[in-house]
């Protein structure tokens, strides 16, 4: 599903289900977000939220919580002296 003109994001989501329909590739799925997950937190460890988590919003849902969207702040790169761009 494609976003809407105007609108950042595909709305992608995990959903694994349940009973019939449940997921054929719960577990390696499951092993790839959280792979993805932990190597970009190592990649950038210095990543800090760039609101107070009371500005946080929650897109509406009756199975699931997640956030709208989740703004963070990059450190600045290092400079060295004698470098040049």
């Amino acid at each position: 599903m494609s976003a809407a003109p105007g609108s950042s994001g595909t709305r992608s989501h995990l959903s694994w289900s349940t009973g019939p329909h449940a997921c054929p590739a719960r577990m390696p799925a499951l092993v790839i977000a959280e792979t993805a997950i932990g190597r970009l937190l190592d990649a950038l460890p210095e990543m800090d939220p760039a609101c107070p988590q009371e500005d946080l919003v929650h897109r509406p849902g009756p199975f699931h919580r997640a956030l709208v969207h989740l703004p963070v702040l990059f450190p600045a790169p290092a400079h060295t002296e004698g470098a040049t761009a």
